[in-house]
């Protein structure tokens, strides 16, 4: 969390989009150039469990700093970052003739996907102006 103007914001957790991985050790892949459909983009069950652990808590904290006066907002990037596996670096950003075991699925550093995050959080910083 970090504070802004009074404001503290908790940006929701994002998942990785490796494919044809069962656990964390393994080897995957992850190839995808273009954003899922609707469709093709669920949560798996670990990332569902922290993101809604992390909602709870963030409730309790809420409820808590509204007591001593504190605001706190969610930038809630999970359902639409879950869309958007081409946004990681992945393979691509190695030279050719690296073999990269991993790819970097947990990463957002490619333009498209993270600006959207930017531009979300200024929107929120507009409205708590407005108030």
């Amino acid at each position: 969390m970090a504070s802004l103007l009074g404001i503290t914001f908790l940006r929701t957790i994002t998942r990785t989009h490796v494919n044809h991985k069962k656990n964390w050790g393994e080897d995957g892949d992850c190839e995808r150039t273009r954003p899922f459909s609707k469709r093709e983009a669920k949560l798996d069950e670990v990332v569902l469990k922290l993101y809604s652990i992390q909602l709870d808590e963030f409730r309790v904290a809420e409820r808590e700093g509204r007591k001593k006066g504190l605001r706190f907002r969610v930038l809630n990037v999970t359902e639409p970052m879950t869309m958007r596996p081409d946004g990681h670096p992945n393979r691509y950003g190695h030279w050719p003739r690296e073999k990269v075991r991993r790819p970097d699925c947990l990463h957002w550093c490619l333009p498209g996907p993270i600006d959207v995050w930017n531009e979300m959080l200024l929107q929120m910083i507009e409205m708590e102006n407005e108030r």
